[in-house]
C-alpha cells in the first residue's frame, strides 16, 4: 500500500480504536518479547477479504481522509483541550459513520488495514482497487 494510504488508513483505525478503547487497547498492547519472536512468524488469522470488501475499505478511507482534512483546522482553532476532545469526539462520529455507510464494521475496517499493512500480496491488491478508485472519481 502507499505510504498517504497506509498513514490514513492507520489513523482510522486508531481513530476507531479510542471509540472501542478496551478491545482496542488489548488489539494493540506489545507482548512480551519472548512472544515476539514466536508470533513474528504469523500474520493476522481473518476471514478471506473480497473485492467487494477492499472497494468498501478503500471508499471508507477516502471518506474519512475528507473527515480528517475537514477536522484539520477546526482542532488547530481549538481553544483548549476540551474544545479540542468535542471536535475530535465528533470526527470520531463521523469516521464510525463514514465506516458503516460503506458496509463495513470498525471490526471488519481494522481487521482489512492490519492485514493489508501484514500480507504483501492483499496489500497490493489495496493499492491495485485504491488506484483504480482514483481514476474513476479523478
Amino acid at each position: 500500500m502507499t505510504t498517504m494510504f497506509k498513514t490514513t488508513a492507520s489513523a482510522l483505525a486508531l481513530a476507531l480504536g479510542a471509540a472501542y478503547a478496551a478491545p482496542a487497547a488489548m488489539a494493540q498492547q506489545q507482548p512480551p518479547p519472548q512472544q515476539q519472536q514466536g508470533m513474528a512468524q504469523q500474520q493476522p488469522q481473518i476471514e478471506p477479504v473480497t473485492d467487494e470488501e477492499i472497494w468498501n475499505f478503500v471508499r471508507a478511507v477516502d471518506d474519512v481522509s475528507e473527515i480528517v482534512e475537514d477536522m484539520r483546522p477546526q482542532l488547530e482553532a481549538a481553544n483548549g483541550q476540551e474544545e479540542a476532545q468535542m471536535i475530535q469526539q465528533a470526527a470520531q462520529a463521523q469516521m464510525l459513520e463514514a465506516v458503516e455507510n460503506q458496509g463495513l464494521t470498525p471490526q471488519r475496517y481494522n481487521e482489512i488495514n492490519m492485514a493489508a499493512q501484514a500480507d504483501p500480496e492483499l496489500g497490493t491488491r489495496v493499492s491495485e482497487i485504491a488506484e483504480e478508485h482514483r481514476a474513476q472519481d479523478g
